[in-house]
């Protein structure tokens, strides 16, 4: 046996096991969480001049994916205002 199946083999008995059946949100996304104060700023900036998030993220040069953690945090903080229906795009 491959050392790829036995890491499917463990993944799929003890994993499923130990999780239940839960399924935990962006864990196979390769997104990157950290942030420079400086990117956090620009950021806020940007968002406050609504900016699309594409073109934030290009601005960054970070993936939007990236971003959206950060746009979670930010509203959750009160860092940044909601965008009328949810406009970020």
């Amino acid at each position: 046996m491959s050392e790829l199946q036995v890491i499917g083999q463990i993944e799929n008995t003890h994993l499923i096991k130990t999780r239940n059946g839960i399924r935990i949100a962006m864990e196979r996304m390769p997104v990157d969480w950290i942030w420079s104060n400086k990117e956090v700023k620009e950021f806020k900036k940007l968002w406050k001049e609504d900016k699309p998030l594409r073109e934030i993220a290009f601005e960054l040069d970070k993936d939007e994916f990236d971003c959206l953690p950060m746009v979670f945090e930010l509203l959750y903080l009160e860092e940044i205002k909601p965008r009328e229906n949810w406009n970020i795009w």
